[in-house]
């Protein structure tokens, strides 16, 4: 049986409002411009949707999977 390559990330919101909100969260080798953040044109190492939940402007997310795990 395969470990689960995961990650746990944990921080403050850019949300301002508790609730829960559709994301994607990427890991990349360097930090992307703001243009390409926006236009969703960087390079990629892991991608994936998320319906992350805010509460008093903190998140919490585990990020990977069996099927899809962190490189």
């Amino acid at each position: 049986m395969a470990s689960s390559r995961r990650l746990d990330v944990e921080g403050s919101a850019p949300f301002k409002q508790s609730g829960v909100y559709e994301v994607q969260i990427s890991i990349c080798e360097k930090y992307p411009s703001e243009a390409s953040i926006n236009s969703k044109s960087f390079a990629k190492l892991w991608s994936a949707n998320f319906h992350l939940r805010v509460k008093d402007g903190q998140f919490s997310e585990s990020l990977g999977s069996d099927s899809d795990p962190i490189p």
